[in-house]
């Protein structure tokens, strides 16, 4: 019996795409490259995405604005001049909305990652603890704070540092035990 591989196989070159945890080849040729005529299906899936990517990236927007303006009002008994003008705002954006490359994610060494989420943490916590609903809080902005915090307070990264070590001495251990055992 072959056991499923954990690891991404690394004999693929060229374009590829990791599925359970197995890369496969893409062609080398992109399906589709600027100046492609679209078919009908293809055009329907691109204007779903697109209405699907602005009602993403407008509902938090959308909220915070709603809290602003109307805050606990129930959305039948606001004034239908805000409703208008929210619905300017967003046809405004979604004429200018453009499809953006999301880069793939960079990976950080063991103790970025860890003093990252820490970091986190801390302030998903602060927010909560000021009343601030952490889902109205945008993806960039939250990320702005840690940073900050991460720039501020170096014994974030001292304590990652600290957790990781520990955690590596007890995994030693375990197997040291481990292998005694057997």
């Amino acid at each position: 019996m072959s056991e499923h591989p954990t690891t991404p196989n690394t004999a693929v070159s060229g374009p590829q795409l990791t599925v359970q945890g197995i890369r496969f080849p893409l062609p080398t040729q992109p399906r589709y490259a600027e100046g492609h005529v679209l078919t009908s299906v293809e055009a329907s899936v691109l204007n779903q995405t697109f209405a699907e990517n602005l009602r993403n990236n407008w509902a938090n927007k959308l909220k915070a604005k709603l809290d602003i303006v109307a805050k606990d009002v129930p959305i039948e008994n606001v004034d239908q001049s805000i409703i208008d003008a929210l619905k300017s705002e967003f046809l405004t954006y979604a004429e200018s909305y453009t499809f953006g490359y999301r880069a793939p994610k960079v990976q950080l060494d063991p103790v970025e990652h860890l003093a990252n989420k820490l970091a986190k943490d801390l302030v998903l916590g602060a927010l909560r603890q000021k009343g601030i609903e952490v889902k109205s809080v945008p993806a960039e902005r939250l990320a702005e704070y840690v940073a900050g915090l991460l720039e501020k307070r170096p014994e974030i990264r001292k304590e990652a540092t600290k957790r990781l070590k520990a955690q590596a001495a007890m995994a030693a251990s375990i197997l040291g035990d481990l292998d005694t055992a057997a």
